[in-house]
């Protein structure tokens, strides 16, 4: 199978400060290993030096040179990243030519409208959730195309919300036979000529978002090109994004699973929000969850400031609410009487506190909550538990990797 994706820098400020060289397909090579025979990518010179070690010894490196480092930084990887170094200069053009071979082909940031390719089979990843358009699916001259795409980029591509309407009208694209539309938290959509079905993801003790879909359309990609059906590779490859996440395991559902598939829990975001920065984190983690695919009642936005007066009108709103994500930075008291009172109608509770706080979470742990020092895995763990999917009374107070 050839690869083609980007190897880009992936700097991390918070919590631990790192930057590696990777990007789309890097990362995929690496993850298909001896499965990869080529890598078609692009990158400086000293840079390529980097890539080499992280494939396998019989990964054949085609390299365009870049001009310039492109960087994603992450203030946090629950945040959108800062890209540093677009437009980039290249020193040639893709070439992407294997008319007798598989291509996974990602979207490359270098080149925001796709680029030729030409393949006996096509899986293609758009990468591009701020761009996609349909113009790199006409640029692919194969027999047969499988789509992995984001819930943001089929939207893009088809003008369709709904994700069993953007993958069914992909599918009736030419050359398209599989389509996979992922959902972030949701799971995902997965459709060919036999069915058109929302599947639950794979909940993990620990999240790690960065790249997860990059692992995903690798190992769909190997799985379907080896002939496994749509639905049984994209199966293998969500069981492979969260054993990627490097948690200890997955975590069992509980007994109140959702009504179907791809259901939108709605979660209460308690927080306090009376400084700026207070304030800047609810702003942030409602349209994050927003993102992901929740529902959310958010005090101050739903309800609105006030005195006394508010007290009852949040606390309806928790009722209406199928979990609670609590922001536990200083233990705010309207924050900490809010999760007891979901305790008290046994409404999940998942917490999120940046440093590690035993004696001052222990009753919440007590009362079966969830609480992460990693947002992103409170994120996720908070839609999962709304729809029945995860939850894990008795997580050890500010740790994310039980």
């Amino acid at each position: 199978m050839i690869v083609v994706g980007g190897s880009y820098l992936e700097t991390v400020l918070y919590p631990t400060f790192s930057s590696t060289l990777i990007g789309s397909g890097v990362r995929a090579a690496s993850t298909l290993g001896t499965d990869a025979t080529h890598l078609v990518t692009i990158a400086t010179p000293s840079e390529a030096k980097m890539v080499s070690p992280q494939l396998a010894a019989t990964t054949k490196l085609q390299l365009t040179e870049r001009g310039d480092s492109v960087d994603f930084r992450y203030l946090d990887l629950a945040l959108p990243p800062q890209v540093v170094g677009l437009p980039a200069s290249m020193q040639g053009t893709v070439e992407c030519d294997f008319p007798d071979d598989d291509v996974l082909a990602f979207g490359l940031a270098e080149l925001p409208e796709g680029y030729p390719v030409t393949a006996r089979r096509v899986v293609v990843d758009p990468q591009s959730p701020g761009s996609a358009s349909a113009r790199f699916l006409e640029q692919i001259d194969a027999e047969q195309i499988a789509v992995c795409a984001n819930r943001k980029e089929a939207r893009l591509i088809t003008g369709l919300d709904d994700p069993m309407d953007a993958a069914r009208a992909l599918l009736d694209r030419p050359c398209v036979k599989a389509v996979v539309v992922k959902c972030g938290a949701l799971g995902y959509v997965v459709a060919d000529a036999s069915a058109v079905t929302w599947v639950h993801a794979t909940p993990s003790l620990l999240v790690r978002a960065l790249g997860s879909g990059d692992v995903f359309s690798a190992v769909f990609a190997r799985e379907w090109f080896a002939g496994v059906c749509a639905a049984d590779a994209a199966s293998t490859a969500s069981a492979a994004v969260a054993s990627s996440a490097t948690g200890p395991g997955t975590s069992p559902p509980r007994a109140n699973l959702p009504l179907h598939p791809g259901y939108a829990p709605k979660v209460y975001l308690a927080g306090p929000f009376f400084t700026l920065a207070e304030r800047w984190l609810v702003e942030r983690v409602r349209s994050i969850l927003a993102g992901i695919g929740a529902r959310v009642f958010s005090p101050i936005h739903d309800v609105g400031p006030g005195d006394i007066e508010v007290a009852q009108k949040d606390l309806d709103g928790l009722d209406s609410c199928d979990v609670v994500l609590a922001l536990l930075d200083g233990f705010d008291p309207g924050t900490i009487y809010e999760t007891g009172w979901a305790a008290r109608e046994s409404i999940p509770i998942v917490g999120f506190a940046s440093e590690q706080h035993s004696k001052e979470t222990k009753m919440l742990v007590g009362m079966g909550a969830e609480v992460h020092s990693d947002l992103t895995t409170a994120l996720y763990r908070a839609v999962w538990a709304g729809q029945g999917l995860a939850l894990t009374p008795g997580i050890d107070p500010g740790r994310s990797n039980v």
